[in-house]
């Protein structure tokens, strides 16, 4: 898990297979919570981050 790349997603707590290994913690950011639902259906927005952490190339480099 990448902290700094992490949105919030909670799909690494799912599929984790060790039992409450991870665990969320919500992270103050300024921005109101919202679901991937909310945002495919284009009635939220996401909390602004920087373009590096948005790409398969930043994992490469890491």
């Amino acid at each position: 898990i990448i902290d700094e790349a992490c949105v919030g997603c909670n799909l690494c707590a799912q599929v984790c297979p060790v039992q409450e290994c991870i665990t969320m913690r919500e992270v103050p950011n300024g921005h109101a919570p919202v679901t991937w639902k909310q945002y495919a259906a284009g009635s939220g927005i996401l909390a602004p981050r920087s373009e590096h952490f948005h790409t398969a190339e930043w994992v490469k480099k890491q």
